[in-house]
Parts: structure tokens; C-alpha cells; sequence
């Protein structure tokens, strides 16, 4: 199969592939002949135009990356929010809103990141000196009556110790950037915590799950633990008496 039939009914990529004015047109009234003739247009791909905007691209990350500490210091300065009343009153209503103590993590790898990776990956994450208190599993999505173990992932619970949630981000997104794609939410997921919602994960942590379907991956997931030397949990060191993380 060419390498362009993967791409080639990418909206984006027709964009790319033939003039835009031609696309637009073909896009509301094209026919047959129209799309083979667009089909032809696409090995005729203006290559060099798409690696000029895939470089701004790459390039615009970076940037990010690189200057997006700088202005959170600076945006979150007080200096600054005295100045724009209108972030000021935005922080105020955020911090408010998810002024909670606990965040809870999950990291979906991508397809043929093997569980070692995925290990490596998290404890690399979990060194991190103001992450401390914290407990993690990792999971798997087959049931008992599939063939094969799938869809291994990670979820945390974890103590924020004052850290801010862009920052939170950027440090996870900098541990698991190699195994995942860290700028997609539902694979590089972070939610606040509530005191409800902090038994309810610790629940579904250690396993007990109400859901038929889930008791029957949770079956499969002790399998898979055994298979690959798992623990059924992993938790961190802290003064319990200072700071007892709630799991009564």
C-alpha cells in the first residue's frame, strides 16, 4: 500500500495536496471525475509547503516550552494581576473553584510502548522531590475472555504540595513526553480532587469496582500484574502522622 493512502482523505492534506481554490470547489460539487482527478493531485503533493508549515509548528512548540514558565511568573505576578483586574478576578475564581489538595493522573502510552517503558516512565515521574505522597497503579483494558493483555495504562493519585497545575503539566508532559503524546488531554489526563472524589479514586485504585465489566478486567489485571511482576499498588513515603493520606 503507498504510504499516501494513510493520509490522503485528510482534510488537511488536500489542502496541501492541490490549489486551495480548487479544493474548496471540489470539496462542495466534486464528482467522479473530479476526484480522480484529485486523487492524481494528491502524488503531485506540494511537499515543500508542508514541511515549511509542520517546521512553524515544531517550532511554535518549542517556543511554548521554552517561554511558558517565564510567563506564567509573570501572569501570576502580583505586580501585574494589579493591573489587569480582569486576571486577577479570572485567578481568583479559579483557585477557588479547584483550590483542592489532591490530583489524580492517568497516562495512556501509545500503541507498542511495552509495560517496561511505561515503568521507567513513571518512576522517573515519581523522583520528582515535591512528589512524595502519592500512590499509583498500573492497569490493563482485556477481560478474561480476550486472547490477548491490551491497552496498559497508569493512574495516579497523588498530593500537589502547593504546585501549580501549569506546572504540574509541564513537569508530567516533560516525564512521559517519549511514551505518549503529552499536548492530547485524554492521554496525559490531570483532574482536581475533591474530598469525595479522593475516596472514590482510592476506591477504584485498590480495586474494588462496582461495574460487572470492570470486575471482570480487574480479574484480568491481577494476570497481567502476576505475568509482568507487578504490585498491585505502588505508594509513596511520607510522615503519616504530619500528613496521613486518607486511605481508611
Amino acid at each position: 500500500m503507498d504510504c499516501l493512502d494513510y493520509i490522503k482523505d485528510l482534510p488537511e492534506f488536500k489542502y496541501l495536496a492541490i490549489k486551495e481554490s480548487k479544493y474548496t470547489f471540489m470539496a462542495e460539487n466534486a464528482t467522479e471525475e473530479q476526484n480522480n482527478e484529485f486523487i492524481q493531485g494528491c502524488k503531485e503533493l506540494n511537499m515543500e509547503k508542508l514541511i515549511k508549515q509542520c517546521a512553524l509548528e515544531s517550532l511554535k512548540k518549542r517556543l511554548i516550552s521554552r517561554f511558558g514558565e517565564m510567563w506564567d511568573k509573570v501572569l501570576d505576578s502580583p505586580e501585574f494581576l494589579e493591573r489587569h483586574p480582569i486576571l486577577k478576578q479570572a485567578q481568583e475564581a479559579t483557585e477557588e473553584k479547584y483550590n483542592t489538595d489532591y490530583l489524580f493522573l492517568t497516562v495512556n502510552p501509545r500503541d507498542g510502548v511495552g509495560i517496561n517503558e511505561l515503568r521507567l516512565a513513571t518512576e522517573k515521574a515519581m523522583k520528582k522531590s515535591w512528589l512524595t505522597k502519592y500512590i499509583y497503579v498500573y492497569e490493563q483494558r482485556s477481560k478474561i475472555d480476550d486472547v490477548a493483555f491490551y491497552g496498559q495504562h497508569m493512574h495516579c493519585l497523588f498530593y500537589r504540595k502547593g504546585k501549580k497545575m501549569n506546572e504540574i503539566k509541564r513537569e508530567f508532559a516533560s516525564s512521559f513526553r517519549k511514551i505518549c503524546d503529552v499536548d492530547n488531554p485524554s492521554v496525559l489526563n490531570i483532574k482536581f480532587c475533591t474530598d469525595d472524589d479522593i475516596k472514590k479514586r482510592l476506591t477504584y485504585i485498590l480495586g474494588t469496582k462496582n461495574d460487572p465489566d470492570k470486575q471482570l478486567k480487574q480479574e484480568q489485571d491481577k494476570k497481567w500484574r502476576k505475568e509482568y511482576f507487578l504490585k498491585d499498588y505502588y505508594i509513596g513515603e511520607w510522615d503519616y502522622e504530619k500528613d496521613p493520606l486518607p486511605l481508611s
